[in-house]
């Protein structure tokens, strides 16, 4: 083999996935340019996941956020890294985090509102048929980071879970509807439920529609 075959000379990076197809799109580049700040905090994260252990990011940070969960220090630097990303991309007005008890009202000189008048927390009490685009990342030995802006996704997963419907479920759901499947309480889609709270938990069942069929089915049996 050559030498020039030996490497990929077009190499299609997550930033280069994402500046592609918001070219396709044709928009006016902010969601780009939120993903791609998105995709910055990713890196970071995954950088201090590998050096926890040197850096001393192990363990509790001896406190528990706003739900009752123990707060870790990978935990607060993520947390701190995500949003200082996302101001600093100028693309956003409101943010919401398991870690802080109220909104965040991003500084107005760096603030994009799409309201009239003062951006507040009621803002951010959407459904989630509302969302454009979603993802996460799972980080290890290995980061994987998975985004959706609406275009599909090729698999499926089965889940039950009792998670926090604004950046938890309502995401999640969104991916797997994207997949092809489902995502329910058992009475509700996920995505069709009116927030009433940043903060409220909700049951999410999520995977194929024919398991997620059977699950409504099991729940209104029982629930009758």
């Amino acid at each position: 083999m050559s030498d020039k075959g030996a490497f990929d000379t077009n190499v299609v990076t997550l930033t280069r996935f994402v500046l592609e197809e918001g070219r396709k799109a044709q928009g006016t580049g902010e969601l780009t340019t939120l993903l791609n700040s998105v995709c910055t905090a990713v890196k970071a994260i995954s950088s201090a996941v590998r050096k926890a252990g040197i850096a001393n990011l192990y363990g509790i940070a001896g406190s528990t956020n706003v739900t009752g969960d123990q707060v870790k220090k990978l935990d607060v630097l993520s947390n701190d890294l995500v949003i200082n990303m996302i101001k600093s991309s100028f693309t956003s007005c409101v943010l919401v985090s398991e870690e802080d008890e109220k909104a965040i009202i991003v500084e107005p000189e760096k603030r994009v509102c799409t309201t009239d008048g003062e951006p507040c927390e009621q803002d951010a009490l959407q459904p989630g048929r509302n969302i454009v685009a979603a993802g996460y990342a799972l980080y290890g030995s290995a980061t994987m980071m998975v985004i959706s802006t609406g275009q599909g996704k090729t698999y499926y997963l089965f889940l039950f879970f009792q998670l926090r419907l604004l950046y938890e479920c309502n995401p999640m759901a969104f991916i797997m509807e994207q997949a092809g499947g489902r995502a329910t309480t058992g009475s509700q889609n996920i995505l069709d439920i009116q927030p009433t709270n940043i903060h409220q938990r909700v049951p999410v069942v999520l995977g194929s529609p024919d398991d997620v069929q059977e699950y409504i089915s099991i729940y209104k049996k029982h629930n009758k």
